[in-house]
């Protein structure tokens, strides 16, 4: 079966742009394709995942994600305090930051929650607030399934 012009036209894509130094860039455009699709089988419009690997992340961070709907931003560290990260840590730290990307795209987390964090989450520390414990609950998985 083939399929026409006007259905290929209509299916969303996954755009990602991977900048900075890092090695075996075409490998992890596939690892956060592989990721994105599993965990957003029924994606209905494009979406842009910016992913921005950097010498080091604000506030000595392995990695960094914000966005919406449609735009993600990801900043990955290469080292943290002169230290060069290795490359399966980093892409534990992408899978991390990719569940924090789907958050964002699916609407469960966004710019405008800063007052649900507050009046709700201000007393829970970072690593128990729901969008964190999901990210570290699947990172591992994911990193096993789809890099190792």
């Amino acid at each position: 079966m083939t399929v026409s012009r006007i259905e290929r036209e209509s299916i969303p894509m996954i755009n990602i742009y991977l900048t900075g130094q890092i090695a075996q860039k075409r490998r992890i455009n596939t690892y956060v394709r592989s990721i994105l699709t599993y965990l957003m089988p029924r994606l209905r419009r494009d979406i842009d995942i910016c992913i921005n690997v950097t010498k080091e992340c604000d506030g000595g961070a392995y990695g960094l994600c914000w966005g919406d709907r449609n735009e993600v931003e990801i900043h990955l560290s290469r080292e943290t305090q002169g230290v060069k990260i290795p490359l399966e840590e980093m892409m534990q730290t992408l899978a991390h930051e990719l569940v924090h990307a789907k958050q964002f795209i699916k609407g469960d987390l966004s710019p405008m929650m800063r007052n649900y964090k507050t009046v709700y989450h201000a007393k829970t520390p970072y690593s128990r607030q729901p969008w964190e414990l999901e990210a570290y609950r699947k990172e591992e998985r994911l990193l096993q399934t789809f890099w190792l």
